[in-house]
């Protein structure tokens, strides 16, 4: 009779052990460390506005307010046509 009780409450243990693990992973499965996607993204550059090309960037407002992240040869196109603010 006591080995019974005893395997019993053992098995609940485990179960409980099981059952924190899985809860627990599932709310951290949602959680990005930025940390890494800042390494990855850096890596990689960033994509102009206007050629989509991943390359180093300058960001500039046009009067509207309007901010872009412009490649240097894109920079020179669009300034002939709108006045560029850098930001």
């Amino acid at each position: 009779m006591k080995l019974i009780i005893l395997f019993v409450i053992i098995a609940a243990i485990v179960l409980l052990v099981v059952l924190y693990s899985l809860l627990s992973r599932r709310q951290h499965s949602n959680v990005v460390s930025l940390h890494k996607k800042k390494k990855i993204k850096d890596a990689n550059g960033q994509t102009c506005s206007r050629c989509k090309k991943l390359q180093p960037l300058t960001f500039y407002a046009n009067d509207a307010g309007i901010v872009r992240g412009l490649c240097k040869e894109c920079k020179r196109i669009i300034e002939k046509y709108e006045e560029l603010y850098p930001v």
